[in-house]
């Protein structure tokens, strides 16, 4: 197959080839589909509209936290986030989520990193993470060009060798990429294989990096198709360094975010400490007054895809507003397929009736409606 096709189209092939696995992460949920939601008002509007949510669940700011290398600090850090919550907006508790970047080949000595390999996450964790809403990234089947092993300047058979490795090992279909080592060549490979985002320190390929030095990127700025990220970094979780470093990241991302202006924060790391770590999530869940989405780079991405490609109609008639969702367009290959919105109206709502998708959630008071896949 020419190197030129898009992940995507050789992840959906091998979808259908492939023998079904034992165990699956299961959360690929191909097929699109049309929701319709029936609001009814307490009296006629004079206007009523649909207006889509900059963020998910209404929130004003997002914040992303990662693990490179197969790190186990991820399941360590597992526990910890699953006790933070936010809401939907409507009352229910989302638990915070992260990602893991792994990559899928020893350098050293070209063992399956993902195959019970020493200190280093298993697929079946891999899954648990899954399970639990994070992202597993692309780092690259080997993590070095010049190790003893690996696939020297061949970068997109390093990118799409881990992408049908972990699909064949799991069923999970990455999107997004994290640049091994600050490497060049693999930001605009990642791109041309059809993934959404990546994310670096220092590799550009010309490419313009959101933020350009690290700190905070205004989401509502960002162009439209393929977006590299930077990212700050720490190995540092002393409580010390948390309060001096981290901290203050969060307090400018939400003093700076607004319904109108939403700021991305993105963290990445190797490592854990407890206390430190548990100092600082304490600190995001205290402060953010319920207004930050913190979740993966892929959700905040994929989100941005369905809000861009959805379409709608709509029929106001007396006191009854028809909307009809229409996911032709969304690509098969997203895992999350969610959208939230607001009813612009100057009436108050009565009801709210919504069909075709796996689950919604909604606030009349707020005129917030979740529609989850």
């Amino acid at each position: 197959m020419n190197l030129s096709v898009s992940l995507f189209l050789i992840s959906t092939s091998l979808m259908v080839s492939c023998k079904k696995k034992p165990e699956s992460s299961k959360e690929q949920k191909p097929g699109n589909k049309n929701i319709v939601i029936e609001v009814e008002f307490s009296s006629p509007p004079s206007k009523a509209a649909l207006r889509y949510s900059p963020l998910k669940y209404g929130k004003k700011a997002a914040l992303n936290i990662e693990w490179d290398d197969n790190s186990l600090a991820g399941i360590e850090a597992l526990p910890l986030l699953n006790k933070k919550v936010y809401t939907d907006g409507c009352g229910n508790n989302i638990s915070y989520t992260a990602a893991l970047a792994i990559n899928g080949l020893s350098n050293n000595n070209n063992k399956e990193l993902g195959d019970h390999y020493q200190g280093k996450v298993s697929y079946h964790q891999m899954l648990m993470l899954i399970k639990a809403g994070w992202d597993i990234e692309n780092h690259g089947d080997y993590h070095n060009k010049n190790g003893t092993f690996g696939n020297g300047d061949n970068i997109l058979k390093n990118i799409k060798d881990l992408n049908e490795r972990l699909f064949e090992k799991t069923g999970y279909l990455m999107n997004t990429f994290v640049v091994p080592n600050a490497d060049s060549g693999y930001v605009a490979a990642a791109e041309q294989l059809g993934f959404l985002c990546s994310t670096t320190q220092g590799a550009k390929d010309g490419y313009v990096i959101y933020p350009e030095y690290g700190g905070l990127t205004e989401l509502n700025s960002l162009p439209e198709g393929y977006i590299q990220f930077n990212r700050s970094f720490t190995d540092d979780w002393t409580t010390g360094y948390v309060n001096a470093n981290l901290k203050p990241y969060i307090d400018r991302l939400l003093s700076l975010s607004s319904s109108s202006s939403n700021f991305l924060f993105r963290l990445g790391s190797h490592s854990i400490e407890s206390a430190g770590f548990q100092s600082f999530i304490n600190y995001i869940e205290q402060q953010a007054n319920d207004e930050l989405w913190v979740t993966s780079m892929r959700e905040l991405m994929e989100y941005r895809v369905v809000k861009e490609k959805i379409s709608k109609t709509e029929a106001l008639s007396n006191n009854m507003l028809k909307i009809t969702l229409d996911y032709d367009k969304i690509p098969d290959s997203l895992r999350f397929r969610d959208i939230s919105f607001y009813i612009d109206t100057e009436s108050n709502i009565k009801s709210i009736k919504i069909s075709g998708a796996d689950r919604s959630t909604y606030n009349q008071d707020q005129k917030l409606i979740n529609i989850l896949f």
